[in-house]
């Protein structure tokens, strides 16, 4: 199975910088894919409006599904790509925090990942065992 979250911020003031989203794909098997995305200056992107922003993440969260259902596991490689209307979307792959640090507490090593700057987001996810969550991913 696949699992995907997003989150998309944005701002309605015309001299606004940029916004940004975040989308993550997680695969059963801990293969996970994040696209941070650097929404362009309202200037660049010709106006855009909250329904296009929108429009644009909700592409990006169905290309995220389609690319972990088909990837590898143990990928580790992160690519940067920059719109011809001056998006820039990062593509970051790798393994799932329960993947990687299997004797920590989850929550605890999620919480110090946000705290360190090193996530934007993180979705904990129980898994059960006889009808009762055991643990997190």
């Amino acid at each position: 199975g696949v699992g995907c979250a997003s989150a998309l911020v944005s701002s309605s003031s015309p001299d606004s910088v940029k916004g940004s989203g975040f989308v993550v794909a997680t695969r059963a098997d801990g293969a996970q894919l994040s696209i941070n995305v650097s929404l362009a200056s309202k200037a660049n992107s010709n106006g855009r409006t909250r329904m296009e922003e929108d429009y644009f993440i909700s592409h990006l969260i169905l290309r995220s599904i389609e690319l972990i259902s088909r990837s590898e596991t143990g990928i580790e490689k992160r690519d940067e790509t920059l719109t011809n209307a001056g998006d820039i979307i990062t593509e970051e792959w790798g393994t799932a925090l329960a993947q990687k640090e299997p004797d920590e507490d989850t929550a605890f090593s999620a919480a110090q990942r946000l705290l360190d700057g090193d996530e934007q987001a993180l979705v904990l996810l129980p898994v059960y065992k006889d009808g009762r969550p055991v643990r997190y991913r």
